[in-house]
């Protein structure tokens, strides 16, 4: 990751899935006026009409056809009537805007949402946060991921709108291409939505290179660190060294494996429960939190099962940068309630569904990773923990 010498003027951020967990809240007010309509489900318009390029709002007409406008109307009563006080903040978001106004960096929000809801939403989600301004689907002359946004919110400032003195951050294309065009610092959030295979990797290698954080709590800590003379130090930032430690639960009940099913936007595939290790905790306490978070289960951690490394250098995965490498523990949990069994307040993605799989037919399903199958399978017989090694 390149190092920055300065902190920026101003920054630029998304609004659904950057700033705040609005994806839920979407997709119930989608899935009423699409069952009102008599079309398929959500996940299934989707795939098959929507345009990643175009605002939510851009793409009522392949939805809906002639009834768009009246089928949008509906949406937004049932969204500000229904679920716009389901969204809440991203996980240290927080933190990271009051670090920005603490900083006197100026924050702006561009987000294609409909400027109503999107006003409700910022209102209750960060009250206490100061935005120098706040624009929606329309304010500019285009939607991202033209740059009309970009300018239009800083067609104040005195400064020269380049890469050192302003940041847009987002978690898709939409909002990466934006900055490329507005040649402002792009910052991924996340794994990145609508991003085909390599982008991501070349954007990292391009003349303005890309930046990607898991999180804003990653962001942060690049902003604290950003000063040092040399960023090498700080493995878990440094996109040469990219480390991840993650906890997994395996949870079987009527040999079916507990999964979740996930669709970072490189297609759909399912996996073991769980998540990354903060500091501070134990693994015990790592996998407790994120099996609650996940799946709204209290669990309890029997042993450690499975250990592997993955290191992706190693293994030519299109979607995964070279420089990074996951440590990942696996825990046999018990599980005494299910009845609490739904996605909980943080789920992996916004796109999660819980699934269960066959055990005996694991080899034949989307599960991931594939080498962790025949001991998943035989888990019974398994009295140490194995060391995997580097596998996928």
């Amino acid at each position: 990751m390149k190092k920055i010498s300065n902190m920026p003027k101003a920054i630029l951020l998304d609004w659904d899935d950057t700033l705040a967990h609005t994806r839920n809240a979407v997709v119930e007010a989608m899935e009423y006026v699409l069952n009102k309509y008599n079309k398929e489900p959500w996940d299934i318009i989707k795939v098959k009409y929507r345009d990643a390029k175009k605002s939510l709002k851009e793409n009522f007409p392949n939805f809906f056809g002639e009834d768009a406008n009246r089928a949008y109307s509906e949406y937004l009563k049932y969204y500000t009537e229904y679920t716009y006080n389901k969204v809440f903040p991203m996980e240290n978001a927080n933190e990271f805007l009051k670090l920005c106004n603490q900083k006197k960096i100026d924050l702006y929000i561009i987000s294609n949402k409909e400027k109503s809801l999107l006003l409700k939403e910022v209102a209750f989600c960060f009250p206490n946060i100061s935005f120098k301004k706040i624009l929606g689907n329309g304010d500019a002359t285009l939607n991202k991921p033209n740059p009309a946004p970009v300018f239009e919110a800083l067609n104040d400032v005195s400064y020269e709108i380049n890469k050192d003195n302003v940041w847009l951050i987002g978690d898709s294309k939409q909002d990466t291409e934006c900055a490329y065009n507005a040649r402002v610092q792009p910052i991924l959030l996340g794994n990145g939505k609508f991003m085909e295979d390599g982008y991501v990797r070349d954007k990292i290698n391009s003349e303005l290179p890309l930046l990607v954080f898991d999180g804003f709590k990653d962001i942060i800590n690049y902003m604290q660190v950003s000063k040092l003379k040399s960023l090498q130090s700080v493995t878990n930032i440094v996109m040469d060294k990219f480390f991840k430690h993650s906890v997994k639960a395996i949870i079987i009940k009527d040999n079916k494996l507990l999964t979740v099913s996930v669709d970072y936007g490189r297609g759909r595939y399912s996996k073991l429960p769980g998540g990354g290790h903060e500091w501070g905790e134990t693994m015990q306490e790592a996998i407790i939190r994120e099996c609650k978070e996940e799946l709204n289960l209290d669990v309890k951690p029997l042993r450690l099962v499975l250990a592997r490394d993955y290191i992706a250098k190693n293994h030519n995965q299109p979607y995964d940068l070279d420089c990074f490498h996951l440590s990942e523990l696996m825990f046999e949990c018990e599980v005494m309630d299910f009845s609490t069994l739904g996605n909980g307040f943080e789920p992996d993605s916004n796109e999660q569904k819980i699934k269960w799989i066959d055990l005996n037919k694991l080899e034949d399903s989307d599960f991931y990773p594939k080498a962790i199958i025949p001991y998943l399978k035989n888990i019974k017989d398994i009295k140490e923990t194995i060391v995997l090694g580097d596998v996928n």
